[in-house]
């Protein structure tokens, strides 16, 4: 208020492969967080219809404070909806903070991070993520908590729990040592420790952020204030050379 690659080998029984012999190669599984991304920007009466509001935010970055808005689902006669804050837009306290909705029916929460503030997630940012996923009331919502960033540079990035035992577990045991009376004395600590890495590599944010939070049970995903039906997930290796790259590969379904 801020994922590895694998592959498939093997015989296949009763036979060799070969010219004239051709297999089907298997469909790669369909990420369902990409498939709750898209569906955000659905314009549909039951669905959450994020464009303009991403839109409406992006003009807002080069304001002197952060803005925010957070989702929730409604039902009315066994029909759900994904409806956003019916306040609108809420007017943070600072460039760094903003208000966010969890518990109960709430999933999600959008932001922006303002001109002179590093478009990538902090740790509070993560730490909203934990808190919306594990506040919600229902198991059949937490596949579509999320929480994201709106640049002024128009894009996009959105976080996605993909297993919450290890968020925690991560979380958790950072949290655990480090010194501070309370969770927010820890958390602010870990956001400065985080900005500090941010300035050292400004035009690599992502390559920051993925080196630290890799593999503690989120996906960061990527997109466009234009066009927000169309994501892309970002993980971090290294190529032949030995050099640290991020892959993109486009939500597909």
């Amino acid at each position: 208020m801020g994922s590895i690659s694998d592959g498939n080998g093997g015989c296949i029984d009763g036979g060799s492969v070969g010219p004239g012999n051709n297999v089907d190669e298997p469909e790669p599984l369909a990420d369902p967080s990409c498939e709750t991304l898209k569906n955000l920007a659905k314009p549909g009466e039951t669905d959450a219809d994020i464009t303009p509001v991403v839109k409406e935010l992006e003009s807002k970055t080069a304001l002197d404070k952060e803005y925010s808005i957070s989702y929730r689902k409604d039902f009315n006669f066994g029909e759900e909806y994904s409806n956003p804050d019916p306040r609108g837009i809420q007017e943070g306290e600072s460039l760094n903070e903003s208000p966010a909705i969890t518990s109960g029916f709430w999933y999600g929460t959008i932001h922006t991070h303002p001109v002179g503030t590093y478009g990538m997630f902090s740790w509070t940012d993560v730490n909203l993520l934990k808190d919306t996923y594990e506040d919600l009331s229902q198991d059949e919502h937490r596949l579509d908590a999320f929480i994201m960033i709106v640049n002024p540079n128009g894009s996009l990035y959105s976080l996605k729990v993909s297993d919450i035992s290890i968020m925690k577990e991560q979380i958790d045991s950072l949290l655990e040592f480090i010194p501070g009376n309370n969770e927010t004395d820890k958390i602010n600590f870990f956001n400065r420790q985080l900005q500090l890495a941010y300035s050292k590599n400004p035009n690599g944010l992502e390559e920051t952020f993925l080196d630290r939070f890799g593999f503690h049970g989120f996906q960061l995903y990527k997109s466009n204030v234009d066009n927000p039906s169309n994501w892309s997930k970002l993980n971090l290796s290294i190529d032949i050379f030995g050099t640290r790259i991020v892959e993109e590969t486009e939500c597909s379904l």
